[in-house]
């Protein structure tokens, strides 16, 4: 279907070809995004809106930040000793969150003109058409995409290091040890800075690049396992200013 001097306004287009009707016919159109074709050239379009499972995390976040005010007022993690246990509980919640973020190859989706959609993670993409998926190992990268996937595996690892050491303190000792406690914040202050490298990296990444040649893009946008790093690097975030309190409660 050819395109002749396509006019765009006020949510209809006019086309200069014959579909089901006469020519110059109108046709309704919803949510019509701008600027279609261009020269025989297609513009690639970035939605700004969140992805539906963006919204369902961060209302999950925003509902977790309620439970941990009201936390906070039940007399056991009032004590100085609430600020570890809570620390510690939100160090292995962020720990799950990135896990699952960092294997799932769900970070970054890109839909192409073909009907082709490629879903790509840190190490795997997949190629999801009408008829077929097709996963693989992610064989053409760069440079960039690489310190990409060594800061999110730092991260993960530092993130382990940090639940096992605070595992020790919380469920093997009778008394807070001082360099335990200084080793934690480190720990926690450490990952959240190598996920949020991460994130960071990768939203300014031209993910494009990795598309196969031949096969034109038209849009991208996060995915799920994006926004559970994101959370993951909040919580983290938190994890280390309730250590920070607990530091000075107990040792100042």
């Amino acid at each position: 279907m050819l395109l002749h001097e396509n006019e765009i306004v006020e949510g209809r287009i006019e086309l200069g070809t014959q579909i089901g009707g006469k020519l110059g016919d109108e046709f309704e159109l919803e949510n019509l995004r701008p600027t279609v074709a261009k020269k025989g050239e297609l513009e690639i379009l970035r939605p700004c809106n969140l992805e539906p499972q963006g919204r369902v995390l961060f209302v999950c976040l925003f509902g977790f930040f309620n439970l941990i005010i009201r936390l906070i007022s039940v007399p056991l993690f009032s004590q100085p000793v609430g600020f570890l246990i809570l620390g510690y509980c939100l160090c292995l919640f962020s720990l799950s969150l990135y896990l699952i973020g960092f294997v799932a190859p769900f970070w970054v989706k890109v839909n192409s003109v073909s009907s082709v959609t490629y879903i790509f993670g840190l190490w795997r993409y997949c190629r999801k058409s009408a008829d077929s998926t097709i996963c693989a190992e992610l064989q053409k990268t760069n440079d960039v995409f690489r310190l990409i996937q060594i800061a999110g595996g730092v991260g993960l690892v530092v993130l382990l290091t940090l639940s096992v050491t605070l595992s020790a303190q919380v469920l093997l000792m009778k008394k807070r040890n001082r360099y335990i406690i200084i080793t934690a914040i480190c720990l926690s202050t450490l990952s959240g800075v190598m996920i949020f490298l991460t994130v960071a990296s990768l939203g300014v990444f031209d993910i494009l690049e990795l598309i196969p040649l031949g096969d034109v893009p038209v849009s991208e946008q996060f995915h799920c396992s994006y926004y559970l790093a994101v959370v993951s690097m909040i919580l983290c975030c938190i994890a280390t200013i309730l250590l920070v309190c607990d530091y000075k409660s107990e040792f100042a």
